[in-house]
């Protein structure tokens, strides 16, 4: 259940919204906040607490105990009043929001649109997972994939977008000045967000990206769902795209063995994108630590795709496509 938090509660925006969200959402999943000691009578079939916009460590508690995933900050003063206390003014409407601005770079808050995503829009990730992914990918068994990307955005100017950055080691690679990831993984933002503090993370959809028309000089991703329509509407003119895409004996070592007709089908599945104006096969072959292999076996899709009968092995091909362009018309 989505647990929703709306700050600022009852005044006359705050308590239509409050009742919209519930018609919607539920009344248990819509909590109404404000100073007020008590909520107005109408907004009373719902949770309410007593919270300060202001009082940062409150507001943070309340969001990670009760594990509120969206936040509607809707104290603030108006104009008029404003203008009687400028300074006031200023530490309300804009304090409060770099809280939850703040929490919403922690991964605990997240920029996923309610309604507008596929069922299957899930992550495959669970914290095991993540955890072995960090391992393997900091002791630099995929650094020739990351050298790779970075070569391709090595001359972007301007913000570079990481779409479905993990746990954000590729992102961490992309030394060109502003760099933000988003991945549909909470606890993936988290952990992305408190290892790598230079980047900006947050939770989001790969297909509704939330990030302005023609703002981005570049954006890649990394064995991730992406789309192109999505990469041309972000991408300045001239800005650059990078997919990494698995070949087709990509982990073969890994995978349960197929017949001929099998295999000849998933080459053509495994080509770079049509898109492509510069298209590179990179492959090599890791020679694992018992260790390393059970962690690569377990940060992939093997894990639960076909469980009964791949398996970690020590000597693994990699077989990857690093495609790049940059028209999308």
């Amino acid at each position: 259940m989505t647990k929703i938090l709306v700050i600022g509660s009852c005044g006359q925006i705050g308590t239509e919204l409050v009742l919209a969200l519930r018609t919607k959402f539920g009344n248990q999943a819509v909590v109404a906040a404000d100073l007020r000691d008590t909520c107005p009578e109408i907004l009373q079939d719902g949770p309410y607490i007593k919270l300060d916009a202001l009082d940062r460590e409150q507001v943070r508690a309340y969001v990670i105990e009760q594990k509120i995933e969206q936040v509607y900050l809707l104290a603030a003063l108006l104009s008029a009043t404003a203008e009687k206390n400028p300074d006031f003014a200023w530490k309300l409407n804009m304090e409060g929001l770099f809280t939850i601005l703040d929490l919403a770079k922690e991964g605990y808050l997240n920029l996923l649109v309610a309604g507008r995503l596929p069922s299957s829009a899930t992550s495959g990730d669970t914290p095991d997972s993540l955890q072995a992914r960090r391992r393997f990918l900091s002791a630099g068994w995929y650094e020739p994939i990351a050298t790779a990307v970075q070569g391709r955005l090595q001359n972007a100017v301007g913000p570079v977008l990481d779409v479905g950055c993990g746990e954000g080691y590729y992102l961490d690679h992309i030394d060109v000045g502003r760099t933000y990831g988003i991945d549909i993984s909470k606890k993936a933002i988290q952990m992305a967000s408190k290892a790598y503090p230079a980047s900006q993370f947050a939770v989001a959809s790969s297909y509704r990206l939330p990030v302005d028309d023609s703002s981005c000089a570049g954006v890649f991703t990394v064995f991730a769902p992406h789309s192109f329509s999505e990469y041309q509407r972000i991408l300045i003119p001239g800005g650059t795209w990078v997919t990494v895409t698995p070949g087709p004996h990509h982990l073969k070592e890994m995978r349960p063995s197929r017949d001929e007709t099998v295999d000849e089908r998933e080459q053509r599945r495994s080509e770079p994108p049509e898109q492509a104006e510069q298209s590179e096969r990179l492959q090599f072959t890791l020679h694992l630590t018992q260790d390393a292999a059970v962690d690569l076996f377990s940060m992939t899709p093997l894990r639960w795709q076909t469980a009964a009968h791949a398996r970690p092995v020590t000597e693994v091909s990699v077989d990857v496509w690093i495609a790049s362009g940059t028209n999308l018309m």
